[in-house]
């Protein structure tokens, strides 16, 4: 249609006319029969006022705004004319060009841009890169070498990136977002502050009132934005904010700084905050000071494992801190399980609990007993006694020591803790607002995963699913009938029933149609391991369609 200009950028846009579409309406309701294509969509150019070049796309509905006739409650509706504007039409920026970009951004306004060959993906060396801000004014300049790569540190934040090489011209918004969406991937990490990473430690993780606190903090300079022996601030505040102490500090041995400092035998306690203020970035860290008892005897409870399944077995030891094994003396070990989200990193879609089910336990004594000549014992823990729990349990074990005067030493851990050998999940449609929603009397495609404790897909999986209408007030969030009547993996009651088997990804999935309006609930289960998962959705009408509404 034209002749390609390789410096140029080019806006490309698709409209249409009522005529055009081939959708059968009610003459006798509709109002575009008669009217003509250019009194409702002039796809034409026409000049404006200041001599721009104005078309149908560059206004709302039209060159001349609102016209005669124009229904805003019709406007989901192709029978009326009101449907034709330019929310219907669609556009998209080309480039002519053959210069592919990747601009990498950090948090101190480096950018690392890497240029190849969009038809070979070779590197492309010699490439002119140009930075400019918002107001298009020239940051810094830079030039590709032989890997087709360039690093440039700019005075501040960048809009665009422009690559020349010979005749051809590439662009790059550099906009946050614009970026590409990490919410599929695994990342995680810390951010660093000015280019600089700290880190405050202690000795202990709790202190009495008049103890000696021997803090240390750790600075990290990999940019050497910071001059040798650089000193820094530190600050402590007590629990009520009031600060104690300010002082600035040098290095004691490299860029370790000692935070050492003592608390008096009245001093308050609670949370403790020191605050730690270098080259413009701070860092805080939590300090306990509290009225406590210490521990005569080192105790430990070793199940042998990071994750429990099931009954285990574990070693229980204790002994006096000078070395001696507290043999003969009594011991205590409570067990007190509580439900936590059911989560997998690889699978953040899903849904992993069971609505119906819901689980509270009170702390339940699991060894009571002496310990013998080496000051150990056997503990067996049987933690849930097959209760029906919605999916993961977290284990807090409570172990206390007795010595013959009345006097305890205790010791406190927490383990996740796995009721299933296996755990399915449902995964449902969100709408563009968000909302889990399928559309009327239209198939839609729900998801379901099968996983192992340790978050691997399992193949060959039978699940069972059942589909349920629930009752829901708007006038009263917590309105919700009570769903542990569906408590059941025979899916008693529901609406509509399915069996699936999981593929070599370990996922599954199930076409369903409702042909009703209000909140259901899907639940899916192991038919094996006995895990059932389950979420809510809403059935409502396509999105934007007013005139289903309407009927």
């Amino acid at each position: 249609m034209i002749e390609k200009d390789p410096e140029a950028m080019y806006q490309i846009r698709i409209g249409f006319r009522p005529a055009y579409a081939a959708y059968a309406c009610d003459t006798d309701n509709a109002n575009i029969a008669n009217a003509s294509d250019d009194e409702l969509a002039p796809l034409q150019t026409k000049m404006g006022e200041d001599g721009e070049m104005l078309s149908m796309m560059d206004s709302w509905y039209g060159p001349d705004g609102y016209y005669d006739g124009y229904n805003y409650n019709q406007r989901g509706n192709p029978c009326y004319s009101a449907y034709y504007n330019s929310e219907r039409f669609i556009q998209r920026n080309v480039i002519v060009s053959n210069l592919g970009i990747i601009a990498k951004g950090g948090n101190d306004n480096s950018y690392f841009v890497s240029v190849s060959d969009l038809r070979t993906t070779d590197a492309i060396s010699g490439v002119t890169l140009e930075f400019y801000d918002f107001q298009q004014q020239l940051l810094a300049s830079a030039s590709t070498g032989g890997d087709g790569t360039a690093t440039v540190q700019l005075p501040r934040k960048a809009f665009v990136v422009v690559a020349k090489k010979d005749k051809e011209k590439g662009y790059l918004r550099l906009e946050d977002g614009n970026s590409l969406s990490l919410s599929r991937f695994d990342v995680e990490g810390e951010v660093t502050q000015k280019g600089l990473k700290g880190f405050v430690y202690g000795e202990r993780g709790v202190w009495r009132p008049g103890d000696s606190v021997y803090l240390n903090f750790v600075l990290e300079d990999r940019a050497n934005k910071l001059p040798a022996n650089y000193p820094i601030t530190f600050e402590l505040s007590d629990p009520r904010g009031q600060l104690q102490e300010r002082r600035t500090v040098s290095p004691s041995a490299g860029d370790v700084y000692a935070l050492y400092f003592k608390t008096s035998p009245d001093a308050p306690t609670g949370t403790w905050t020191a605050k730690v203020k270098a080259g413009g970035a701070e860092f805080n860290q939590n300090v306990r000071i509290e009225t406590v008892k210490p521990n005569r005897l080192r105790i430990n409870l070793d199940f042998g494992k990071k994750e429990l399944q099931g009954a285990e077995a574990g070693n229980l030891s204790a002994s006096w801190l000078y070395g001696a094994p507290a043999r003969g003396l009594r011991a205590l070990v409570e067990a007190q399980l509580t439900a936590v989200p059911t989560q997998f990193s690889k699978y953040k879609d899903f849904v992993f609990d069971d609505p119906a089910r819901s689980f509270y336990a009170e702390s339940k004594v699991i060894f009571d007993g002496d310990l013998n000549e080496n000051g150990t014992a056997t503990v067996n823990a049987n933690l849930l006694d097959n209760k029906l729990v919605p999916g993961k349990l977290s284990a807090n074990f409570k172990t206390r020591v007795f010595e013959k005067g009345g006097d305890f030493s205790s010791d406190n851990f927490t383990l996740p803790y796995h009721p299933f050998n296996n755990y399915t999940g449902v995964a449902i449609p969100k709408s563009k607002y968000g909302e889990k929603q399928v559309e009327f009397n239209k198939a839609t495609r729900l998801n379901f995963v099968s996983v192992d404790p340790n978050g691997n897909p399992q193949r060959n999986r039978n699940l069972s699913i059942g589909l349920y209408r629930v009752e829901w007030r708007w006038w009263w969030d917590q309105g919700y009938d009570d769903v542990s009547r569906y408590n059941t993996a025979d899916h008693y009651d529901a609406l509509q029933k399915q069996t699936v088997t999981t593929n070599a990804s370990g996922e599954a999935n199930w076409s369903v149609t409702v042909s009703d309006w209000g909140r259901y609930l899907v639940r899916v289960c192991d038919t094996e391991s006995g895990h059932c998962s389950g979420d809510y959705f809403y059935a409502g009408y396509p999105e934007g369609d007013d005139q289903a509404r309407t009927r």
